[in-house]
């Protein structure tokens, strides 16, 4: 597989067509969409915040401006003359109506002012002596001359506060009325040559000219926004289009191509090295490996096949070294015998043997070599081999041990050992000659008056394994069998069987299910035996290989 750049190929037979090129249209739809609402939002906040901050900036000048015009005229009004004439007794003259025409003009180059008072506080009302008219305001809502006001109301509250202070500037207050709306209302003071204040003069500026003001200028503040957000969002989809979405678009195709046998991915679709060329190639070297492993597993694959093919023909092979006919002796009714052996992988290292000498003595043996599979298989076969080769009639089973002994420890580098039971059976006595390397001590029915199970009761010492050391001595022992009765040799695989919680199937439960079912044949006995022990395993794994011989004497030899 060769790699240039962000471009590979996997190797030749596996490329398949170039598909269509796919639409990636949901990430950048949801893109689109999200600059669009981001940028509304911004535009939105934007509009908000300068609505506020003109209202108030606005609010602010013209607060400032009525304060100054009031002020203005509280300066430049005398209280002296006609305006205290009219206060005293509701009658103007020349002077009073002189002072309301300057009103009148004042009103007229003020026209932020909506409103234009004059009123004479007294010490729980005061009455007015001005008002001025704006065109088309609703003359029942203006005050007239001489129309007198309590100071209970809410909107002078401050007013009065600020007049029994005898403060030199009233200040500003805010009103809300259903008739006017929102509307600012500032005060100054008019004092006569005691200090005492003897006249006010209000102005009052409603909002809503104001309101008109800012909205029309918001609007065309929004108008600019808008076009300038339009722009922003066109530039950034530009950009995230060519810098995100056609690259993720590349990478999606590459998937795509993938599927088809093909990695390749066009280096001009990633001009930036950044993380989306990162991806770009690790995709790259991700395929690639991928391509590799998969290649390795094939191999592998391939191997496990061709092993496990040989060791199918292995187990076939082992199997037909083994006795596997029974009954294995057609034409003797002296004996009844029945064995099975069942690995725990494809090939095991138990074994088991039965052959006659001569006509007159019938040899058994069970044996178990250390390890698992196909290494303890062969050393099985050495083994099975020189015991058979060198049993001979009237041979002591000790001897015939101590020489497949020393020959198995030649060359067994790996160190494997056998643990081996043979026993020779008179058919003519009933004399049981055997020798025990290192083996399970094999159970005997005797048809007596108690007629149970038993261990055969050992005359020698514990042997030691086969091919474990060289001249090691092995002594032979006897037991006498009569007809009916029956010998049963196993493998450790047998009480060393464990279930899913590490019990063992023990020697205690072997020696009562072969007493419980003392009655059955041979082949029956040892059948029932092995679904009695995969019963009490349950689902755990085998671990160790399973072998049974049972022995069934019928009667002497004529």
């Amino acid at each position: 597989m060769e790699e240039k750049g962000l471009t590979a190929d996997v190797p030749a037979g596996k490329k398949g067509s170039v598909i269509d090129k796919k639409k990636y249209g949901s990430l950048g739809f949801r893109l689109n969409v999200a600059l669009v609402i981001m940028m509304l939002i911004m535009t939105g906040i934007t509009l908000v915040v300068a609505y506020f901050a003109l209202r108030d900036t606005y609010i602010g000048f013209y607060s400032d401006s009525a304060q100054e015009a009031v002020n203005t005229i509280a300066d430049t009004i005398i209280w002296e003359g006609g305006i205290e004439h009219f206060a005293e007794t509701g009658e103007r003259d020349i002077y009073a109506d002189a002072t309301c025409e300057y009103l009148d003009m004042f009103k007229t180059n003020f026209p932020s002012i909506s409103f234009l008072y004059m009123f004479v506080p007294y010490d729980d009302h005061f009455i007015y002596v001005y008002d001025s008219v704006r065109e088309g305001d609703d003359l029942s809502d203006v005050a007239s001359y001489g129309d007198r006001f309590d100071y209970g109301e809410t909107e002078y509250e401050g007013l009065v506060v600020a007049l029994k202070e005898k403060r030199g500037s009233v200040g500003v207050n805010y009103n809300e009325n259903s008739t006017y709306g929102e509307s600012i209302s500032v005060w100054a003071p008019v004092f006569d040559e005691n200090g005492d204040i003897r006249l006010v003069v209000e102005a009052d500026y409603y909002l809503e000219d104001i309101y008109d003001d800012i909205n029309g200028f918001m609007f065309q503040i929004g108008v600019v926004l808008v076009l300038c957000a339009a722009v922003i969002i066109l530039v950034m989809l530009i950009f995230v289009r060519r810098s995100v979405l056609e690259p993720v678009d590349s990478l999606y195709n590459a998937v795509e191509l993938y599927d088809h046998g093909v990695i390749k991915i066009d280096e001009k679709d990633y001009p930036h090295n950044d993380e989306l060329r990162q991806l770009a190639d690790s995709f790259v070297m991700m395929a690639q490996r991928i391509e590799n492993y998969t290649e390795e597993v094939k191999r592998v694959v391939a191997e496990k096949e061709r092993i496990g093919a040989e060791l199918s023909v292995a187990t076939g092979i082992q199997a037909s070294m083994l006795p596997n006919k029974f009954p294995a002796f057609p034409d003797r009714d002296e004996i009844d015998i029945y064995a099975i052996m069942r690995p725990a992988k494809e090939v095991g290292g138990d074994f088991y043997d039965m052959f006659f000498i001569d006509e007159s003595h019938l040899a058994i043996v069970v044996a178990d070599v250390s390890g698992k599979g196909v290494p303890a298989a062969l050393f099985m076969v050495i083994g099975k081999t020189l015991i058979k080769d060198h049993t001979n009639v009237g041979d002591n089973l000790g001897e015939v041990f101590y020489e497949v002994n020393n020959l198995l420890c030649d060359n067994n580098s790996e160190q494997m050992f056998i643990t081996a039971y043979e026993a020779v059976i008179n058919l003519k006595t009933g004399r049981v000659d055997y020798v025990n390397a290192g083996h399970e001590h094999p159970f005997l029915l005797q048809r007596g008056e108690d007629g149970e199970y038993a261990y055969v009761e050992q005359k020698t010492n514990p042997q030691f394994v086969l091919a474990g050391m060289e001249d090691i001595p092995y002594s032979a022992a006897s037991f006498e069998m009569k007809p009916g009765d029956r010998l049963v040799q196993y493998s450790d695989g047998v009480p060393e069987a464990t279930d899913s919680k590490d019990e063992l199937y023990g020697i205690e439960r072997l020696n009562r299910y072969l007493n419980d079912k003392k009655d059955l044949e041979p082949k029956p006995l040892l059948e029932g035996l092995l679904n009695d022990i995969d019963r009490f395993v349950g689902e755990a794994p085998q671990f160790d290989d399973i072998t049974m011989l049972c022995l069934d004497f019928r009667k002497y030899m004529e």
